[in-house]
């Protein structure tokens, strides 16, 4: 893995969590929606600590607060200590903060955006597109969440979910580049694309 990488994945990890437990916390009601969520967040909190001790062997200088931190989160949405998960979580953040780059997806060519185009259309669109609103956890429109999450979070959304298929493994198959190209493509939206 490239340098840098591990600590950019962990770091994007965090935002992704935030932003789910913040949706978790929004939902009134017990839905399939919400218990897809809550096991999202419970997966996502049990690799954290793995991820950390990931970033911990790339970087010697790391400090292992990360494991000690992710441990500490899992702990306390498993207790349902929310305050003391938000001050965690918030910590983390402010810790090991998420440095986009490059791969704001401002500086995409119009090339990129095209291949990130056909990309969308030949492995992303079944389920992005044709959503199933009574799933547990519906693949999102992801063109919306361009428009209407923060930056930062739907960058690290795109570092962390282009994976986990049995098509693609685990591991992101995309270079920055090319995540960069996707989140150009998803915020120019669906009719402005090249």
């Amino acid at each position: 893995m490239r340098a840098g990488a591990r600590a950019r994945d962990f770091a994007a990890v965090l935002l992704v969590i935030r932003g789910d437990f913040v949706r978790l916390r929004r939902a009134k009601t017990q839905t399939p929606q919400r218990r897809g969520l809550h096991q999202k967040l419970m997966g996502d909190l049990n690799q954290l600590p793995l991820q950390a001790r990931r970033y911990l062997q790339e970087d010697a200088s790391a400090e292992t607060m990360a494991v000690d931190g992710a441990t500490a989160l899992r702990a306390a949405f498993i207790e349902g200590h929310w305050t003391a998960f938000t001050h965690q979580l918030e910590h983390l953040i402010h810790a090991y903060p998420l440095y986009l780059h490059d791969m704001d997806g401002a500086g995409a060519t119009r090339g990129q955006i095209r291949w990130a185009r056909r990309l969308y259309d030949q492995r992303c669109a079944a389920c992005h597109r044709y959503r199933n609103p009574t799933a547990e956890l519906p693949a999102p429109d992801l063109f919306d969440w361009a428009k209407t999450m923060r930056p930062a979070e739907f960058a690290a959304r795109m570092i962390t979910g282009i994976h986990g298929t049995p098509r693609i493994s685990l591991q992101n198959p995309l270079d920055e580049i090319q995540i960069a190209a996707l989140i150009a493509y998803f915020r120019q939206g669906r009719e402005e694309g090249p």
